[in-house]
């Protein structure tokens, strides 16, 4: 291992003439010089931060772009929520939590997750029993398709 480690720095010494006065360790292996270090480390720090430049800037993009989706999708439906004081709003289930938004329209993550989990979930549970919709579906796909129509 000496000897290769030997031959190594001999080859060194021809293929990169400027290296010649590199410090050795105790096995005669190269160290490398602290210059070099520096700089390596340097140009690595650039790179990282160019990369995660670029990351944070298509990651604003990203957000803004689906922010700006949901709104002009949740906008076309024209979904209100009801006004302050309203029938609406009074039933405890649902009040608390979209009092906050009354007479707004719905054009957020935020109002749409309230207005799903807080209106929509409380009138559909009134509506079918309590029932889930995998059991209001079962239900309505067991009854033959000409009951279902006369109804």
């Amino acid at each position: 291992m000496r000897k290769l480690c030997r031959r190594m720095i001999e080859l060194s010494t021809i293929w990169w003439p400027g290296q010649q006065g590199l410090a050795a360790d105790n096995m005669g292996v190269p160290l490398m010089q602290r210059r070099t270090l520096d700089a390596l480390l340097a140009a690595g720090g650039l790179i990282v931060a160019a990369i995660l430049l670029v990351v944070g800037g298509l990651a604003t993009w990203a957000g803004n772009f689906v922010a700006d989706n949901v709104t002009t999708q949740l906008s076309a439906q024209q979904i209100f929520f009801p006004k302050a004081g309203s029938a609406g709003l009074k039933d405890p289930k649902i009040g608390p939590y979209l009092n906050q938004y009354a007479g707004q329209q719905l054009t957020t993550g935020d109002q749409a997750k309230a207005y799903a989990d807080h209106f929509i979930a409380v009138h559909v549970a009134a509506a079918t029993g309590n029932r889930s919709y995998a059991q209001v579906s079962a239900a309505t796909t067991a009854v033959p398709r000409m009951s279902r129509s006369s109804h």
